[in-house]
């Protein structure tokens, strides 16, 4: 994709503009600067702006007081139907989205492993700079995925997107007061967990664009997809519906040929399984040297556990400690993983550190396994016979619970 630096520098300018306008705000026709005023602006009178609380999916009507070109303080509407003039802390405190101290003033670099919160500061010229040349080596148009949004805001990034010559993506897994409340009920906390797709990195290491244009019409059919305007198709040999599932199908299926585009990254997904294990020892050292119980979501065998069902003994502490120590193995490529067409094992470090592509079902019939069989010990039933010992058919519970 060919993205000149001057061309983005004026998207993204006129990103920035656009996003501090109001919602509700008629159009602005040029900018000026602010020691020419507006003739409608007198000085200590305020003007209010309604428009929508984007804090959250709730939407809630909200009035902005702006005096002298600046937001000052964000009511509740009472003439909105959601919100009746009520509005909650989050939408209270959206106003220091602008004016906070610590909010982020500059581009930021990261410093350190994704997810430590490390950043140095790097000026404006130097961070545009970045976002063009990553832009410009890309093969394929970018992608941004937001939560949904409506109005000017969305209008801004559909059109920011189709200037970069990429495309602008919703997602939305659930519904964010019912989802609270499951959490508030499960675990005593309402606050939700964030996903982080950034760190999807087996997933972001592949290309899926086949396959998703091929199939994902099924799942989303109003986002345009390019099979979406043939999703009823002619009668082939049952009726248009059945026919063209099939059809679907069996597009799915061959179009389960994954190319790595990204080897390091699927490597680094081997590195962050490791981690993992490693954290789970570390909770578990910490988990055993406690003293207190109250209220344990994970306990000790020692402590309570807030599921009176699901006890935690240790017998049972030491199988999961065991069964980290096989899993170690196996991404180390010490122990192989099984598989049923051939006496030797699967190296799965091999796979995550040289793979091409990942085919599922040349995997899974053996001639893509091929490059990574080799000879040593082949994981069985044996080496997770503590786990199995100790927990019974429970065990995958547990091991979501432990993790």
């Amino acid at each position: 994709m060919d993205v000149r630096r001057r061309t983005f520098l004026k998207t993204a300018a006129l990103a920035a503009v656009g996003s501090a306008l109001p919602g509700c705000q008629r159009q602005t026709d040029r900018l000026i600067p602010y020691l020419l005023p507006d003739d409608e602006i007198i000085p200590g009178v305020a003007d209010w702006y309604a428009s929508v609380c984007s804090e959250c999916r709730a939407g809630c009507g909200v009035l902005v007081r702006v005096r002298e070109g600046r937001a000052k303080k964000i009511e509740g509407n009472p003439e909105h139907p959601v919100n009746q003039g009520k509005l909650c802390a989050w939408g209270q405190a959206s106003l220091q989205g602008l004016y906070n101290p610590d909010r982020v003033k500059q581009p930021l670099q990261r410093k350190g492993v994704r997810g430590e919160g490390l950043f140095i500061a790097i000026d404006w010229e130097e961070g545009l700079q970045r976002c063009t040349e990553a832009l410009r080596a890309r093969q394929h148009g970018p992608i941004m995925i937001s939560r949904p949004l409506t109005g000017t805001m969305s209008r801004l990034l559909a059109d920011f997107m189709d200037a970069l010559g990429g495309r602008l993506y919703y997602y939305a897994p659930d519904a964010e007061l019912p989802l609270s409340a499951a959490w508030q009920e499960s675990v005593g906390t309402h606050l939700v967990p964030r996903y982080d797709l950034a760190q999807a990195d087996y997933l972001l290491a592949h290309d899926f664009s086949s396959f998703v244009n091929a199939t994902f019409h099924r799942f989303f059919p109003k986002a345009g997809f390019p099979m979406q305007a043939y999703a009823e198709g002619g009668r082939l040999m049952f009726d248009p519906d059945t026919d063209t599932g099939i059809a679907d199908l069996v597009a799915a299926i061959h179009t389960i040929s994954w190319p790595v585009t990204d080897p390091a990254r699927l490597s680094g997904v081997r590195d962050r399984l490791k981690a993992v294990l490693g954290y789970s020892r570390q909770d578990w050292d910490a988990i055993l040297a406690e003293t207190d119980d109250n209220h344990e979501l994970l306990p000790s065998p020692k402590q309570t556990s807030m599921v009176p069902e699901a006890t935690i003994t240790d017998e049972r502490v030491a199988a999961w400690r065991a069964t980290l120590d096989e899993a170690d193995k196996i991404l180390d490529g010490t122990l192989l993983v099984p598989h049923w067409r051939f006496k030797q094992g699967f190296d799965l470090k091999a796979y995550f550190t040289s793979a091409k592509k990942t085919d599922l079902v040349m995997l899974l019939t053996g001639a893509d396994a091929v490059p990574y069989i080799k000879d040593g010990p082949v994981a069985s039933t044996e080496d997770f016979r503590a786990i199995q010992a100790a927990f019974g058919n429970d065990w995958l519970g547990y091991a979501f619970w432990f993790n």
